[in-house]
C-alpha cells in the first residue's frame, strides 16, 4: 500500500478596504506538456466563502499559480458598466498571487 501525498492550499480575498471577497473563484494551475509544448490546466477551483475564505483541497505535490476570478456580478469586477454588445458586464479582471494582473509577474506556490 503506498499513499499518495496531498496539500490543502488555503487564504482569504479580501478587496482593496480589506473587507472580505465572497464568491471569487479561486483556481490552482499548473503547466501540462502538451504534443505542441504545454496548457495551463486547472488542478481544482473553489468559491470564496462568506468571510472570503478558501480551500483547495487534494491538491498533489508540484508547482501551482493561484488565480481568483471575481464573478461579473461582484463588486470586485473593475467595471460596472454594460458592454454596448452583450448587454451584461464585462468579464471580470484575473488577478494572480500575489495581487498582480498577469501570469508573467504571479509567483508560483510550490508543495
Amino acid at each position: 500500500l503506498s499513499l499518495m501525498p496531498e496539500s490543502v492550499v488555503s487564504g482569504k480575498i479580501t478587496d482593496a478596504a480589506g473587507k472580505p471577497a465572497s464568491g471569487i473563484k479561486v483556481r490552482l494551475l499548473y503547466w501540462m506538456p502538451t504534443a505542441a509544448g504545454r496548457m495551463l490546466v486547472a488542478a481544482g477551483y473553489t468559491l470564496t466563502d462568506g468571510l472570503g475564505n478558501f480551500e483547495v483541497r487534494r491538491v498533489p505535490p508540484g508547482d501551482y499559480y493561484l488565480e481568483a476570478i471575481p464573478s461579473r456580478n461582484s463588486p470586485l469586477s473593475k467595471s460596472s458598466e454594460l458592454d454596448p454588445f452583450e448587454k451584461r458586464p464585462p468579464a471580470p479582471t484575473r488577478t494572480f498571487f500575489p495581487g498582480v494582473p498577469d501570469l508573467q509577474s504571479a509567483k508560483h506556490i510550490s508543495l
